[in-house]
């Protein structure tokens, strides 16, 4: 059973590890993507630096640089330039400001 979240025209595939938006699939490295994927599960509400860095670095230590190229990746990927979507809360952490929609993908079975 395949699972995905839907937010504006884009699908995150947490089956396939991917992103797709209205003109296919859009590449995005690994750690982009999980980067993508904690903010729309935790949408709505502020990820801070060190939740994120704990959850997605677990047994590396990395500044604030890394979570932040993956950051912008991200917002270049969904076309968020001026940071409507992924909102920077200084000295805090971000918030992804967009409703996530559940999408259960097994109607194709």
């Amino acid at each position: 059973m395949a699972r995905s979240l839907r937010f504006q025209s884009f699908t995150l595939d947490l089956q396939r590890l991917c992103l797709r938006g209205p003109s296919g699939e859009i590449d995005l490295r690994p750690k982009s993507f999980e980067v993508l994927r904690y903010l729309a599960e935790h949408a709505g509400r502020v990820a801070t630096k060190e939740e994120m860095l704990k959850a997605l670095w677990p047994d590396v230590r990395v500044t604030d640089e890394s979570l932040t190229r993956c950051i912008s990746e991200v917002r270049r990927a969904i076309g968020d330039d001026a940071q409507q979507f992924i909102k920077t809360v200084s000295r805090r952490g971000y918030l992804f400001d967009l409703t996530c929609e559940d999408v259960d993908d097994a109607r194709d079975a």
